[in-house]
């Protein structure tokens, strides 16, 4: 026998070795069994029926289809739920979310099951503000090993935002709220008898028992700064201490006989409050015009993420507030697809091996004039073919994801693999996940959107009326930019670039701000006030901070101190920048306003009232 017939016969012996261990593979991803295997490889007895086989441990919750439906490979026939651990998500309010952080602890309490705590902490925090609800997504893993909670049940989640230990503390029934004023009923445990002489108009209280005097419950209103608080108790900073005896009940009846005619704080008040007060004066302060402003993901620094083709996903690695590298898997798909590229490769690449060997063989003989010509030509035809059809399904493999040493050890040994990768595209932060193990995919499903945050554009929209203030003159004005969820810290920025072209939806002209965001504090979808300076006075005018106006009704009003009381006087603003407010009427240089506690000093001129 011809050296080259041995040859080509033990290629065609890898090759057939090769398909058969890739059709074995892709039986039992379908689901054949490894006897259903042995009994088709061993007998010839094909399997009748092909079981589905579910994919995790868990409990059917939901099931499509009945006996005699026609399926295909991409319906979803059944849905499975492990519930041994279930994912809780919490909305965090937008104004709130830079309190909290991830790992700390979570009670969840649910109605279902009155007077019982459910423990965990923050695993993950969402990476943008939802635009419906204003709220940033909080993900708590509980336990669930007795089936106790249900998909789908509503409950409370209480975030610890920090622990007071051993501090006085008082049921937060027992504290009552008078305006700006916080204190307790508590029993007056010294003047515990009392004489009472109506005769004379007397009333005597003494400790212990005397002649005449009769045993009361005094009791007496003390003023408290308050701490922390978890709903149930309240840290007592000031005015309480361990064995004072407070009134929970009927607490508000008693407070009603204290009555106080005009608003003087206490110094406890003043504490609770966080009073601070500042002297009107002489300032400098700009023309702005004042902008509402978003916060988006510049496009540049957004991705999505999806199968290159379509298959069954196996395993899903990345979730929703997940930080993640370029190159990073998200998630594994298994494809009939992609398998078959593989052994046309691993065949294409034997048979290039073949022809190669072949060809050298021949052109030996050939030169010997043993071989034609025309037969050398030939061989050196289907190589060239060969190589081509290689090239191709490499290409292909490769923008599957392939490395060159997978391909290598693919066309070497024959070692594929078992499923596809879907890999971040870039570095960032996983927003959205909108898939689960087992769903059939296709090329053009949005599997994961990634963004990178460390890079944010402030998005404004200017109206006609600004034009000429905002856009004209220096492109690059000064601006601030206020955030309702960053509390009162000013980011000092100038505008980037404004669009060419008008808004068509709201005849605005978009102007923008890049805003560097390492630390990921600002979140895509956050609103907030974009002051932009148009203009910078010099002579100087009577201001205050912008902190000490309180708008109502559309009227202003500033609280102004005089000794211990306040007084809410009606004030006409002018100009008002990032930090100051002119005052065209209502106060005067050296007058002392409140700039803390505004809000608190107005209740209780209110209750007074």
């Amino acid at each position: 026998m011809a050296g080259n017939e041995i040859l080509q016969l033990e290629t065609d012996v890898q090759d057939k070795d090769n398909v058969v261990a890739f059709l074995r593979e892709k039986l039992r991803a379908i689901g054949l069994s490894d006897g259903s295997l042995e009994a088709l490889e061993e007998k010839g007895e094909p399997a009748k029926n092909l079981p589905i086989t579910a994919p995790i441990d868990g409990y059917i919750v939901h099931v499509d289809v009945a006996s005699g439906a026609f399926v295909e490979p991409n319906l979803h026939l059944m849905e499975i739920h492990d519930l041994a651990t279930v994912y809780v998500m919490g909305e965090v309010p937008e104004s709130r979310v830079a309190g909290v952080n991830e790992g700390m602890d979570v009670r969840a309490t649910f109605p279902a099951y009155p007077g019982r705590v459910f423990s965990g902490r923050i695993e993950r925090l969402g990476a943008e503000v939802s635009e419906g609800s204003r709220a940033v997504s909080a993900w708590v893993s509980l336990d669930n090993s007795d089936l106790a909670l249900k998909v789908g049940q509503f409950g409370t989640m209480t975030i610890v935002l920090g622990v007071s230990a051993d501090v006085a503390a008082a049921p937060i029934e027992g504290i009552v709220e008078d305006g700006a004023e916080k204190y307790a009923i508590v029993l007056d445990k010294e003047n515990a008898f009392v004489l009472v002489d109506r005769e004379a108009g007397l009333e005597d209280y003494a400790p212990e028992q005397r002649p005449g005097y009769v045993a009361v419950n005094a009791y007496v209103k003390t003023n408290v700064v308050l701490g922390r608080s978890d709903g149930k108790l309240v840290e007592v900073v000031e005015g309480l201490y361990p064995g004072d005896v407070v009134v929970t009940d009927a607490s508000h009846e008693l407070s009603s006989l204290y009555v106080q005619g005009t608003l003087r704080l206490s110094d406890e008040a003043k504490k609770s409050i966080r009073l601070a007060t500042v002297e009107v004066d002489l300032r400098s302060v700009d023309e702005v015009v004042r902008l509402n402003t978003r916060f988006r993901v510049p496009v540049d620094r957004t991705a999505f993420a999806s199968s290159r083709i379509q298959g069954k996903i196996l395993k899903i690695l990345a979730a929703p507030g997940q930080t993640v590298k370029r190159g990073d898997i998200l998630a594994e798909v298994h494809s009939l697809e992609f398998d078959s590229l593989q052994l046309d490769y691993r065949a294409a690449h034997l048979r290039e091996g073949l022809l190669r060997a072949l060809l050298v063989q021949l052109q030996s003989l050939a030169k010997s004039g043993i071989a034609p010509r025309k037969d050398l030509l030939q061989w050196e035809t289907e190589l060239r073919a060969q190589l081509s059809t290689m090239l191709s399904l490499q290409g292909r493999l490769t923008a599957l994801g392939f490395s060159d040493a997978q391909l290598e050890a693919l066309a070497q040994d024959g070692r594929r693999l078992p499923a596809l990768p879907i890999s971040a595209l870039i570095d960032g932060t996983v927003v959205d996940v909108d898939v689960v193990v087992g769903q059939v995919v296709k090329p053009d499903d949005h599997l994961f959107r990634l963004a990178d945050l460390r890079l944010a554009w402030a998005e404004a929209q200017v109206f006609e009326d600004d034009f000429a203030k905002v856009v004209l003159g220096d492109p690059k004005k000064e601006i601030t930019i206020r955030l309702v969820g960053v509390g009162d810290r000013g980011l000092k920025r100038r505008v980037s670039f404004a669009a060419r072209s008008m808004n068509p939806h709201e005849n605005t002209l978009p102007i923008f701000a890049e805003v560097t965001n390492e630390d990921g504090s600002l979140r895509p979808g956050m609103l907030g006030e974009m002051l932009v300076v148009v203009g910078r006075p010099e002579t100087p005018v009577i201001g205050a901070p912008n902190g000490a106006f309180l708008s109502i009704g559309g009227q202003f009003y500033g609280f102004v101190e005089s000794g211990q009381t306040f007084t809410r006087v009606p004030v006409v603003l002018g100009r008002r920048d990032a930090q100051y407010a002119e005052v065209i009427q209502g106060l005067f240089p050296g007058d002392k306003v409140a700039v803390s506690g505004v809000n608190e000093l107005n209740t209780a001129i209110m209750s007074l009232r």
